[in-house]
């Protein structure tokens, strides 16, 4: 028999797809989306649903991020009602006999969520039966920040290696996007949000004067303060930035048109993007912080976190280093490439069947 498995909330992000994908012996998974447009009506329907699936015989609640339990807005009020909302539907969720798996992709959301986020996620740790995080790095964290890390397992993230088409090359990517053979192209790619530290690249790289060097920042930014400082910067003839969401098929040009890509992340629990880049087979420049700490030194330039000029010394090197970039691009490729999505599906399902032996 089938172990049922309700999906929390369905994302565009492919993490979910690529792990449910490997997972169809053995498991029924169903995504819980909202059945309309609004997020609040969602939010009210939401009990009914979980009544219907559990008495479907579904009996473990995957969650993965947070978000899907807020309404809109931002202000104090919005916040009240989404921190009231949270805790009445985590209650729920344990009264109807569901065993709740969380994977810690935040520790804390980016932006805030509910009036104390810190209180809300260590509550959580507290209530979900397991919790799975993708490096030793957030357990150290959740310690630090006294949530419980009782019940926790380490399964890393997968690879992006077979997730988008990857046929351009070098020579034709650069065609398309009318860049000199030449150039030296630096790339920060995905959402552009402040926590990504954008302002500081941006800085950084405008010490570099030279009109062969240049920077592209692709990737949609919905915060209008932070579009208005990017705006300032891309006067610079050698910052371009697209301001929307790539599509996937169009990746391929972006990452095989770059020399670099560069994750100036502020605070990071898991990297999607650095996984991307190397699964490109990209050279990444990042801070010692996080999961990123705990790659090898040879699939990049690492910076110190302390150190100011970190960033900026990292772009210098990778610069004067060019013909390096290929080798540590492929050894990134082939590390990346040992997380199979077969093997952390297996993990996974492997969970939740010591779940439902609990019983």
């Amino acid at each position: 028999m089938k172990i049922k498995v309700l999906v929390y909330p369905y994302d565009i992000n492919p993490y979910q797809n690529l792990l449910y994908n490997h997972m169809r012996n053995g498991v029924e998974i169903k995504y819980l989306k909202g059945s309309t447009s609004s997020q609040t009506i969602n939010n009210i329907l939401l009990p009914l649903l979980l009544i219907k699936y559990r008495v479907k015989g579904y009996k473990i609640f995957h969650l993965h991020w947070t978000y899907g339990f807020t309404f809109p807005g931002k202000n104090y009020l919005s916040l009240f009602f989404s921190t009231i909302y949270y805790y009445l539907i985590l209650t729920f969720i344990k009264f109807t006999g569901y065993k709740i798996v969380w994977t810690v992709h935040n520790i804390l959301p980016h932006e805030k969520q509910f009036i104390n986020d810190i209180y809300a996620s260590k509550v959580l740790s507290k209530l979900c039966n397991v919790k799975i995080v993708h490096s030793k790095s957030a357990i150290d964290e959740m310690r630090h920040l006294d949530f419980d890390i009782k019940n926790i397992n380490i399964i890393p993230h997968g690879n992006y290696i077979e997730s988008y088409v990857n046929e351009i090359t070098r020579k034709e990517a650069r065609r398309i996007l009318n860049i000199n053979n030449n150039d030296f192209i630096f790339l920060f790619f995905g959402r552009v949000e402040k926590y990504k530290g954008i302002e500081y690249m941006l800085n950084e790289f405008s010490k570099i004067n030279n009109h062969n060097i240049k920077l592209i920042i692709c990737g949609a930014c919905t915060d209008p303060e932070l579009l208005t400082k990017i705006q300032l910067y891309i006067t610079n003839s050698n910052i371009t930035f697209i301001n929307k969401h790539i599509n996937n098929n169009d990746i391929q040009i972006f990452m095989n048109a770059s020399d670099t890509v560069i994750l100036p992340f502020n605070k990071i629990n898991s990297s999607g993007s650095a996984i991307l880049a190397l699964s490109f087979a990209k050279t990444i420049i990042a801070p010692q912080k996080g999961t990123l700490n705990e790659m090898p030194k040879n699939v990049g330039y690492f910076y110190s976190n302390g150190n100011n000029n970190g960033l900026y010394k990292s772009m210098i090197n990778s610069i004067s280093k060019r013909n390096m970039l290929e080798i540590i691009g492929q050894n990134g490729y082939e590390y990346i490439k040992t997380f199979s999505w077969n093997n952390i599906s297996k993990k996974t399902l492997r969970l939740y069947k010591e779940l439902e032996q609990k019983d």
